[in-house]
C-alpha cells in the first residue's frame, strides 16, 4: 500500500507546483503525487508528461477544500499531505512527519516548521486558532489603548513557536502544509466544503481536538512556504473570500453568537483610536538592510500590518538585517511594516513603515 498521497490544488500555479515537486525527489517513504487542477487549463504542459503525477481536472474553480477531498477521494496512500504549490519540501520532511504519525492511534495530524524563503532566512508564524479570545485581541491589536499589550501576548507566543525543539501540541495546524490520518481525515467529515478559501485548515483542526485527537507541529521537520503565490493570482477576491469564510467559521463554531453581536463589537472598537507607533518611513525599490543602534539578543519582524500580526522573523546577535531578494521580488507593491525588538521584554527599539514603490 501506497504510504503518502501528496495532493496540491493548482488554481493557476502548475510552475510552482512543478518546483515543489522537484523539492521530494529525496523522500524514502513510498509516495503518490496528485494534482486536482481548479479548471485553470494552464496545467497541461506543465505537468502532465511526469508519469509520477496524477492529475484530476475539474469543471469550475471548487475552490481548496473541495478540491483537496477530491484529491483524498482518488488516494490510495494511508496518509495524506496536502501540500500549497508555494512550497519547497527540505530533505526529509515527511519521512519526519510520518515517523511521528505512526507513534500514537491519538496523533491525527502534523505540520512541520515554516520558513518564508528556501534560504532559511525568516521564519513563518504559527497558524491562528480563531477563538473568541484571539478574535477580540486581533479586533484591538491596532488601538492605543491594547497596542503595547497586544504586541507583547502575540511577541511571545511566536517566540515560543520559533525557538522550540521539541515536539508541539497545537489547537490549530496550517492546511499549507498538512499531514492527516487518511481514515482519521474520513471519520471527521473531511475539509467543510462551504469554505472556499481560508480557515478550511482552522475547522478541521477543531473538529479534530474537540474529538480527542492531537495535533502537532513537528521542528525537525522543515519547508519554505513562499506564501500566498498563489492567491496573488485573484487578489481582488482574496480579501472577501476571508471575510466570507471568517463568518463562516464563527457561525459554525459560535452560534450563540449572532452577525450583530460581532457587529456590535466592531462598532465599539471602531470608535477607539488607532495606535500607529513611531516609525521611520522608507520609499523604495531594492531589497532594504536594516540596522538601528542596539545591543543584545534583537528578534527581526517583519508584516503588513504596524500590529506585526500575522508576522515573519528571525533572531539575529547583531541589530542589522538585510531581507532577501528573493522575498522582495515577490512582493507587491504596497505598504509593509518591520521592526526591531529586545527580549524577552518585547520591547520596540526600532519600527520601519516601508513603501514598495
Amino acid at each position: 500500500m501506497m504510504k503518502v498521497s501528496i495532493i496540491y490544488v493548482n488554481f493557476k500555479s502548475a510552475c510552482l507546483i512543478r518546483k515543489s515537486i522537484q523539492s521530494l525527489k529525496n523522500i524514502e517513504t513510498p509516495c503518490e503525487i496528485i494534482v486536482v487542477d481548479n479548471s485553470s487549463s494552464f496545467i497541461a504542459n506543465n505537468l502532465s508528461n511526469n508519469r509520477r503525477i496524477k492529475i484530476i481536472s475539474t469543471d469550475k474553480n471548487y475552490g481548496f477544500a473541495k478540491a483537496c477531498n477530491i484529491g483524498a477521494q482518488i488516494s490510495s496512500g494511508e496518509y495524506l499531505f496536502f501540500l500549497n504549490p508555494d512550497t519547497y519540501v527540505f530533505n526529509n520532511a515527511i519521512d519526519i512527519l510520518v515517523d511521528i504519525l505512526k507513534q500514537d492511534p491519538l496523533t491525527a495530524a502534523v505540520a512541520p516548521r515554516m520558513w518564508w524563503d528556501q534560504e532559511q532566512t525568516l521564519l513563518l508564524p504559527p497558524p491562528d486558532s480563531h477563538t473568541i479570545i484571539d478574535w477580540a485581541h486581533y479586533q484591538l491589536a491596532h488601538k492605543k489603548t491594547h497596542y503595547n499589550l497586544f504586541l507583547k501576548r502575540y511577541i511571545k507566543e511566536i517566540i515560543n513557536y520559533w525557538r522550540t525543539d521539541r515536539l508541539t501540541q497545537m489547537k490549530t495546524l496550517s492546511g499549507a502544509a498538512l499531514m492527516m490520518k487518511k481514515e482519521i481525515f474520513y471519520n471527521v467529515g473531511k475539509f467543510d466544503e462551504n469554505f472556499e478559501l481560508y480557515f478550511e485548515d482552522t475547522d478541521i483542526s477543531r473538529r479534530l481536538v474537540n474529538q480527542g485527537y492531537k495535533l502537532y507541529l513537528v521542528p525537525g521537520a522543515e519547508i519554505a512556504h513562499y506564501h500566498n503565490q498563489s492567491a496573488k493570482l485573484v487578489q481582488k477576491r482574496a480579501k472577501s473570500l476571508f471575510d466570507k469564510s471568517m463568518q463562516v467559521y464563527l457561525k459554525k463554531h459560535y452560534p450563540h453568537y449572532s452577525g450583530g453581536y460581532f457587529d456590535s463589537i466592531n462598532r465599539y472598537i471602531s470608535s477607539l483610536k488607532d495606535g500607529i507607533p513611531e516609525h521611520i518611513l522608507l520609499k523604495i525599490k531594492e531589497a532594504p538592510v536594516f540596522s538601528a543602534n542596539c545591543s543584545g539578543d534583537v528578534l527581526f519582524l517583519f508584516s503588513i500590518n504596524h500590529f506585526f500580526h500575522p508576522s515573519a522573523g528571525a533572531f539575529l546577535s547583531n541589530s542589522q538585517f538585510t531581507l532577501n531578494k528573493a522575498i522582495w521580488n515577490r512582493l507587491q507593491k504596497g505598504t509593509y511594516w518591520a521592526g526591531f525588538f529586545n527580549y524577552p521584554e518585547m520591547k520596540p527599539l526600532q519600527i520601519w513603515c516601508i513603501h514598495k514603490q
